[in-house]
């Protein structure tokens, strides 16, 4: 289901004031981000090397995430995907710890989230080559990593500042937080989070879908 079915979908309920504004960054940062991409590419002739089945940034980085993204990674496992789906990631949650670094939503080589997948994952691209699995691409091929404009990251930022819970209203404000860094600052590596709460809610989800 894409971002703008699923906001339909939840049009009228509670999630809304959060999901809603969260897609909505999402919408904004991929739409900017492909205009941002193709400009890069124009101007140095160069290709973008990230493709479907391109796993390597999955498995070797510690992705960073905020509790909204994690919220709209648990409404997407329980309200859109099915029952199979969501206990083969509740397996992977049980067994991941702060050691592991593959992302445990990378089921069979694939993004099992890929609509609602965080904000770095749909950052973050590499020119020419694909990267390797065991490659720190920020090392060997600094040059070679393609990131949208700050222009869009602003604009991503001003409409994920619109959930409700930061109370912030007015573009001056958002403006400051983004200036200070507001959106790093809600960050944590994946790997560091206690998915305990997470899987609850699948096992819940699923058990009431049953019941």
């Amino acid at each position: 289901m894409d971002l703008k079915k699923i906001i339909d979908k939840v049009t009228g309920t509670p999630v809304a004031s959060w999901l809603v504004p969260l897609i909505n960054a999402y919408l904004t940062h991929d739409e900017r981000t492909e205009q941002d991409l193709k400009k890069i590419v124009n101007k140095t002739g160069r290709k973008i090397a990230c493709r479907p089945g391109c796993t390597a940034c999955c498995k070797n980085q510690s992705i960073i995430l905020s509790a909204f993204e994690i919220a709209g990674i648990s409404y997407y496992i329980c309200e859109i995907l099915d029952k199979e789906m969501q206990n083969r990631i509740v397996d992977k949650l049980e067994r991941y710890t702060s050691e592991t670094m593959e992302c445990p939503f990378l089921i069979d080589e694939r993004c099992s989230v890929y609509p609602l997948r965080p904000l770095v994952c749909r950052t973050f691209h590499v020119l020419d080559k694909e990267c390797t699995i065991q490659e720190d691409v920020s090392i060997t091929r600094p040059n070679d990593i393609a990131l949208p404009s700050e222009e869009t990251a602003a604009h991503v930022a001003f409409e994920f500042l619109n959930i409700p819970q930061f109370g912030i209203r007015t573009l001056s404000q958002k403006k400051k937080e983004f200036k200070n860094g507001i959106m790093m600052k809600i960050m944590s590596p994946m790997h560091e989070l206690n998915w305990s709460h997470l899987i609850e809610n699948i096992k819940r989800f699923s058990s009431n879908q049953n019941s």
